[in-house]
């Protein structure tokens, strides 16, 4: 059976540019400072397509069961290393590849749904991506 998953990670980067205000004038020189502040935000967005999902994960989304960000991190850059590897050789029931850069700031959220979204996979497909021990 072919998977529906199409995992996308959308950047939208934002730019949000803040006012210019005048620090000071000095009128014998005709010389103005000015300050320029420019805010650079890029938000991340986890977009998964798979039927059940969802449901699947707001049962689990328990928050007293959530590990540390780094946590989800370093399993996550993990998973998407072999989830890779199996769309480059072929996999029938992977049919996108996953750009997940270890050192981007994705934030809490986005790195607990896509590790549940590993789990999810692995819980529904009967397959384990990696080894592990106790979760």
């Amino acid at each position: 059976m072919r998977c529906f998953v199409r995992i996308m990670l959308i950047v939208a980067a934002l730019f949000i540019c803040g006012g210019v205000s005048v620090l000071g004038q000095d009128t014998d020189s005709k010389k103005q400072d000015k300050e320029i502040k420019i805010e650079k935000k890029t938000e991340y967005e986890l977009i998964v397509i798979d039927p059940g999902f969802e449901a699947w994960y707001s049962v689990r989304n328990v928050k007293a069961k959530h590990k540390s960000e780094a946590y989800y991190k370093n399993w996550n850059h993990r998973y998407a290393i072999e989830w890779n590897r199996l769309y480059r050789n072929g996999a029938r029931n992977i049919d996108s590849d996953i750009d997940y850069d270890v050192n981007a700031d994705y934030g809490f959220e986005l790195n607990h749904k896509l590790y549940y979204y590993f789990l999810f996979w692995e819980e529904t497909n009967g397959k384990k991506l990696i080894k592990r021990g106790v979760r």
